[in-house]
């Protein structure tokens, strides 16, 4: 055997360590996916990471604005007693006109402000 059939033999091995004289050829079978299946696959999945994302800014972002009117609407509750209790002596006729709701309300959350910074100092 002459040196260059030992060096094709020697390239020609196949897993198992085996010589053998003829080249595997390796193709597709048809049952493979095409290429533009592959890249609408691939397209897709990306897509959906895209929108996961924007959506988990979004959601992340929402987060703290909805904890905001969460916050508001309790403190509404809490502080509409007050604002009737501002507005019980002016129920009457003509005096409703000199404190409106909204003027109470602006009044109810002076107060409680102004009580929260005086006994916080």
């Amino acid at each position: 055997m002459t040196d260059k059939e030992q060096a094709e033999l020697l390239s020609n091995e196949n897993m198992l360590g085996d010589a053998s004289g003829q080249i595997q050829r390796v193709s597709l079978v048809s049952s493979s996916p095409s290429i533009r299946s592959i890249v609408r696959v691939v397209a897709i999945v990306l897509l959906l990471l895209a929108v996961r994302d924007v959506l988990d800014t979004v959601l992340s972002s929402l987060t703290y604005l909805i904890f905001i009117v969460v916050l508001a609407v309790f403190f509404s509750y809490l502080i509409n007693p007050l604002v009737d209790l501002i507005r019980r002596p002016f129920k009457d006729g003509k005096l409703a006109v000199l404190m409106p709701r909204s003027l109470a309300i602006a009044l109810a959350f002076f107060l409680v402000f102004s009580t929260l910074g005086i006994s916080i100092y």
